[in-house]
């Protein structure tokens, strides 16, 4: 049996916490002034209170969690562990430990744990914790200098937000061009990710899409031109040109789907508001392509059904 299920009397009181979300109960049983998962007791429970609490809330997930044992596949290949695991086989979190006779000296999650004893079918992602945040980290020279761009770069928009009330593109296509290094998906793949270029991050976020909308509007008026022509609306002609558009907007079919006000003359999202007419063609070309989608769709479906791989364990997903 893993060694871990046959703990002392402290050690159970900490894994039934964890198995009942209880972030109270861990924040009196773990040890004050000790680390784990190499960030402050305080940072540590603070973290996964709002990780239970997110679980608790979500409508489709079923609580009453068990303990199951397992080991770690990668990073700490061979550690022993455990999962909390739904009766659906929905996995919250798998968990494995540094411990003594009478305490765990860490605690860490496990993104690459073989859990036994049941078949897990879905798995949360589990609390974060930035490369600044650690107890241990010192900043560098280079790590200053970002610190200050991204105090910059998050200054300027909220200026210019605060000036405008609306974004244009002449002051978001340069300033996304400047701070989108600080949104580069390696760093998802990186030890090096801040919480000190969150904030600047959330903006180029919500920023950098109505950018690449930006660039293609030239396209989408070419298209809309090209849409006007028809001197009637038959297959023969919307087909390929749904087709083209596809090309362009691989996502049009789904209409452009953000809060507009045609007389403010703007667009949202992520709380942010965008000159509308700006992206006058792309927002039409969109509201088209919606309107006329089930004339490929159809064909789409059928696609989906006949075809078959020859191998699907070539394809995860």
């Amino acid at each position: 049996m893993n060694k871990i299920l046959k703990s002392n009397r402290k050690k159970q009181l900490i894994l039934e916490a964890f198995r009942t979300l209880d972030a109270e109960m861990l924040e009196v049983l773990l040890n004050d002034g000790q680390n784990y998962s190499d960030v402050s007791k305080e940072l540590f429970i603070e973290r996964y209170k709002e990780f239970f609490e997110r679980i608790k809330e979500f409508p489709e997930t079923k609580l009453g969690f068990k303990i199951y044992p397992g080991e770690c596949t990668n990073c700490y290949k061979g550690r022993k562990g455990v999962s909390l695991v739904n009766p659906d086989g929905e996995c919250c979190l798998s968990l494995i430990f540094e411990e003594n006779e009478d305490d765990y000296n860490d605690i860490c999650s496990c993104s690459s744990f073989k859990t036994e004893g049941i078949e897990i079918v879905n798995t949360w992602i589990a609390p974060y914790f930035y490369t600044d945040e650690r107890y241990d980290w010192k900043p560098t020279y280079k790590n200053y200098q970002e610190m200050s761009e991204c105090d910059r770069g998050v200054k300027e928009i909220t200026d210019e937000i605060e000036k405008e009330g609306i974004l244009s593109s002449s002051f978001y296509q340069p300033w996304v061009l400047e701070y989108k290094k600080f949104d580069s998906i390696k760093n998802l793949f990186t030890d090096n990710h801040y919480k000190y270029s969150q904030e600047i991050r959330k903006f180029i976020s919500a920023v950098k899409h109505f950018s690449a909308f930006i660039e293609k509007e030239k396209t989408a008026k070419e298209l809309f031109l090209k849409f006007s022509e028809f001197d009637v609306i038959t297959d023969d002609k919307v087909i390929p040109w749904l087709y083209e558009c596809e090309e362009i907007f691989p996502y049009g079919f789904y209409e452009f789907d953000y809060k507009s006000d045609f007389l403010q003359d703007y667009i949202v999202n992520r709380n942010l508001k965008f000159k509308l007419s700006e992206l006058y063609y792309t927002h039409s070309v969109h509201h088209l392509m919606n309107t006329y989608w089930d004339l490929i769709l159809p064909e789409e479906d059928s696609l989906n059904e006949d075809f078959e791989y020859e191998d699907d364990e070539t394809f995860p997903f």
